[in-house]
């Protein structure tokens, strides 16, 4: 069980930080990790719009299901095809190696999870419109805690930076050191979310 990559993708769709998290991780080059960034913003965008719209408080009525049935269908089958995709792009493995599709939320989140190929993605996007991406071998635990104090470091650590700009690449080693202790910790004990 171990992290093997952190991508961060701006709002816009550019890679503004990528790295491997652990000796297992496979190389990828440069070309490939933008191709990899800007195909997950578009793919994530596409999920995002796909999702059916839910209605306030979860309540799906008959008249709701009876006027959006088609939409329902042609969602999961886009969800289906936009994630197989996805799969095939971000792991490099065939199409009939995906495995499972954990979760794609509400009509705003896109992809939160996938896991497919012997790897879990999993996303949070803020509400700036950044997302966090990180992989992990399956049996991983604590992914989400991990993405949260990430978060946490990027603000306190690159945001704080006074020459980083907004919406460019992290060249932060306050950050960078910040996280490879917070991986350090979550392999020996676990990350404690705040």
């Amino acid at each position: 069980m171990g992290f093997l990559h952190l991508f961060i993708v701006n709002k816009s769709g550019g890679l503004i930080l990528h790295r491997s998290l652990g000796p297992t991780a496979p190389k990828i080059g440069t070309n490939e990790w933008l191709r990899i960034g800007s195909t997950f913003h578009s793919l994530h965008a596409i999920a995002a719009e796909a999702s059916p719209v839910k209605l306030p408080g979860n309540k799906n009525s008959g008249e709701w299901a009876h006027t959006n049935i088609a939409r329902v269908t042609s969602t999961t089958f886009v969800r289906t095809c936009v994630l197989s995709f996805l799969s095939t792009i971000l792991f490099l493995l065939p199409p009939w190696h995906f495995g499972f599709v954990s979760t794609i939320a509400g009509a705003d989140d896109g992809i939160e999870q996938i896991e497919g190929g012997g790897v879990i993605l999993r996303c949070l996007q803020t509400r700036t419109g950044i997302k966090f991406v990180l992989t992990a071998e399956p049996g991983t635990s604590g992914l989400d805690a991990v993405l949260r104090e990430i978060y946490v470091l990027y603000s306190d650590c690159a945001l704080k930076d006074p020459f980083y700009e907004l919406e460019m690449p992290i060249r932060c080693e306050l950050f960078t050191n910040a996280v490879d202790n917070l991986i350090d910790q979550a392999m020996s004990g676990g990350v404690m979310p705040r």
